[in-house]
């Protein structure tokens, strides 16, 4: 069970090389649509943007430790109840038959996908701008 623990950590921690992503993307932003320079970025929103990332990533995964939820999910371990045909409680009116990772289908989009499809929307947004900002400087 540890191994898997282990994986799971880093498999939740992985989310924040997409909030990198993200923040990389306003990054640019800022830079070529607003004109902020270098030095006004590093004052104003480096240390932020590197805070986010790693607070979600390492959050995220530091309380799916905390909530039992790694667990044996057919191919990898990740969130995942045990055992996979458990009742979780938040589908069951708090009754659960879970010896571990209760609710995690809920954790999953909680933790997981609502967080990824955000970075996705703020990289698909700034993208746009930046595009924008070229096409009227051309």
């Amino acid at each position: 069970q540890a191994t898997c623990i282990a994986q799971g950590f880093f498999s939740q921690f992985s989310l924040a090389t997409a909030i990198y992503n993200a923040s990389l993307s306003f990054f640019y932003v800022m830079k070529i649509r607003y004109s902020w320079s270098s030095k006004r970025i590093e004052r104003r929103l480096e240390l932020a943007l590197h805070a986010v990332a790693l607070l979600i990533g390492v959050g995220t995964a530091i309380a799916g430790v905390a909530l039992n939820l790694y667990n044996n999910d057919s191919w990898e371990c990740w969130i995942a109840p045990k055992p996979q045909d458990c009742q979780e409680s938040w589908r069951n009116n708090g009754n659960t038959t879970c010896e571990r990772g209760d609710n995690a289908s809920l954790y999953r989009w909680v933790f997981y996908y609502a967080l990824l499809w955000c970075a996705i929307v703020v990289v698909t947004v700034d993208m746009f701008l930046v595009y924008r900002a070229v096409l009227t400087t051309e």
